[in-house]
């Protein structure tokens, strides 16, 4: 079975996808967590950062370094300023009306 791999055409579209998709933000540091993170997500086929990392590798990047950038990224308060299950969504989550 041959391995997976992307073709230069895939991941030029992804990128591209992911650069259109940063362009509302006016923070350099989120729009290349954007152009990073969601092509790495594709590419990598997984959620872990290490593997987003070693996927969206520049060549001579430290992967180390790329990954403790994107976490860093992830845990900041800037990210988007309100809790994620409210962040995307237009209606409540449903959990957020449960009651036990």
């Amino acid at each position: 079975m041959a391995p997976r791999t992307f073709s230069t055409r895939v991941r030029h579209r992804l990128y591209t996808f992911a650069r259109r998709l940063a362009t509302p933000f006016a923070d350099s540091r989120r729009r290349r967590f954007l152009t990073d993170m969601v092509p790495g997500l594709v590419i990598a086929n997984h959620v872990h950062l290490s593997k987003v990392a070693r996927a969206v590798g520049r060549g001579s990047e430290n992967v180390h370094a790329a990954e403790k950038r994107l976490s860093r990224h992830l845990g900041s308060e800037h990210r988007t300023g309100v809790p994620w299950p409210t962040a995307f969504c237009t209606t409540p989550p449903p959990w957020s009306t449960m009651t036990p």
